[in-house]
């Protein structure tokens, strides 16, 4: 029984460790993962914003909800933790191909924040923190942490 209960306790440690690694070392950013599906399905996207019905690209994995928005059309890729620890992601499209300030915290921002940040741009306010990246034409990356 003892030696049973070694082997299973063995087993679930190795699985646990296993996961820890292929986390840490495998798994790909949520920006790597948003380019991807962007570039990937971007015939897919461009259709449903055409059509304005998003049920193809709510089909795609990684989309979790779209918002057509004022400032453009907010695919939302998920996020974690709680605030005053949390984080956003996602990309959105924008007819003008100018970056924008989708997520700023709970509510938007004006894009007069928006200052120039190695590949993209940034915002900082309220202790909130807003990073947004072109991925190809009228696609654009964001993270927000708030």
């Amino acid at each position: 029984m003892k030696k049973q209960i070694k082997v299973i306790l063995s087993a679930l440690i190795l699985v646990i460790v296993f996961f820890m690694v292929k986390n840490i070392f495998f798994d790909k950013s949520p920006k790597e993962q948003i380019f991807k599906i962007v570039n990937n399905n971007v015939q897919t996207l461009i259709s449903d914003i055409a059509r304005q019905d998003f049920s193809n690209s709510m089909a795609v994995r990684g989309i979790e909800n779209v918002t057509v928005l004022e400032q453009g059309i907010d695919f939302y890729y998920g996020g974690k933790g709680i605030a005053p620890s949390s984080q956003e992601y996602g990309f959105y499209y924008t007819e003008d191909d100018l970056p924008k300030a989708i997520w700023c915290g709970v509510k938007y921002c004006d894009e007069s924040l928006l200052v120039e940040d190695g590949n993209g741009y940034s915002a900082d306010f309220q202790h909130n923190y807003y990073y947004t990246e072109k991925i190809r034409d009228n696609f654009y990356y964001y993270e927000a942490h708030f």
